[in-house]
């Protein structure tokens, strides 16, 4: 319901700085609570490349007491050849605003069939994605994986092993480049929505854990 075009943004870098405005509002409201950042699929390239550009955008900020990402956007299950991808990043320079219909296969977002029927019922979903959005989402994947051994946050990473969307294989691989910092927890049979499936209890479960042990050791 925000204002402006379905799907666009004008800017990847700006998206980074609005989460620098949002965790400054924060330490105004909550001084003495320690924040931890939470990005899933689209929102998890955003707040990985976040961590990784922390100190261009603010580095007057406390560092992020953790950072969890669930079936996070680095590539996509089924990625683009090399020649759609330049034809797309060509398109996004001459009309970075155009934006295609990708409509929401919502059988390949949760096993749970009560979430994807409310989905599918949601009058506020939508399948538009501008070229520039889709291929700065490229981009700055390939930049996480390039450079996960920079991620200097304590990281839980989840993802579904059957997951048909984002890839978790590049989340797995993610992971054993960042090294120590990260901590990787699969999950079998479950799809892209892990907080949606019919078990999705061993998920908070172990979100649950993670966190308290990311506060206890503060």
């Amino acid at each position: 319901m925000s204002p402006g075009r379905r799907g666009h943004l004008p800017s990847y870098f700006g998206l980074l700085q609005d989460i620098d405005a949002m965790r400054l509002t924060m330490q105004r409201l909550q001084p003495a609570m320690p924040q931890v950042l939470l990005g899933h699929s689209m929102g998890g390239n955003f707040a990985v490349n976040y961590v990784l550009r922390q100190d261009e955008l603010d580095a007057s900020l406390e560092q992020l007491a953790g950072l969890v990402l669930s079936g996070p956007m680095f590539l996509p299950t089924n990625p683009p050849n090399r020649t759609q991808i330049f034809a797309a990043w060509l398109t996004g320079l001459l009309v970075p605003w155009f934006t295609v219909r990708t409509p929401v296969d919502t059988d390949k977002l949760t096993n749970n069939t009560e979430t994807v029927k409310s989905i599918r019922e949601d009058p506020l979903m939508h399948g538009r994605i501008s070229i520039y959005l889709a291929t700065q989402l490229l981009a700055q994947g390939r930049f996480a994986l390039d450079h996960a051994a920079s991620v200097n946050v304590p990281t839980l990473l989840m993802h579904g092993e059957d997951d048909p969307i984002t890839s978790y294989r590049a989340s797995e691989s993610f992971a054993i480049r960042a090294g120590e910092q990260v901590e990787f927890a699969a999950f079998p049979s479950m799809l892209h929505e892990i907080f949606h499936e019919t078990n999705s209890e061993v998920v908070f479960q172990k979100l649950r854990q993670w966190l308290g042990k990311q506060i206890a050791d503060r």
